[in-house]
């Protein structure tokens, strides 16, 4: 289940993730390993697996890398859900848009980032997840 979160931050393009309903578990941690999140302001997020006697062991290394190593333990051992106020605040969101504009929103925002130098944006994406 890691492979993807990994592979994401290995693809030369940047990757924007669109969220709408509920994304726990590995929904979680593929939205937290995208390079750029935009999401309906009425999702909710969570790393829910602990609720089933499991653990999002693999989700939680992209989302402790936006969170923090406190909150994103707070996350794996409660298994909490959260909605997108607090998910934005934590870093873990770019942008919050209203659930009937995200599909719009989400292309323009892809076409903004489209116009930038390619080769530019690859060295740059590169030379982050590098460091």
């Amino acid at each position: 289940m890691e492979r993807p979160l990994v592979a994401i931050s290995k693809m030369h393009k940047p990757v924007i993730a669109k969220v709408q309903g509920v994304a726990v578990a590995n929904g979680m941690g593929l939205a937290a390993a995208a390079d750029l999140v935009i999401a309906a302001e009425n999702i909710k997020m969570g790393l829910t697996a602990i609720n089933v006697g499991l653990n999002c062991v693999g989700p939680v290394l992209p989302v402790a890398r936006g969170v923090g190593r406190k909150k994103a333990l707070e996350l794996l051992f409660y298994g909490d859900l959260i909605k997108a106020p607090e998910t934005l605040a934590l870093g873990l969101l770019n942008r919050v848009v209203p659930e009937d504009e995200l599909d719009d929103q989400t292309l323009q925002w892809a076409e903004e980032l489209a116009k930038k130098s390619p080769i530019a944006v690859q060295i740059a994406k590169s030379a982050f997840y590098d460091s």
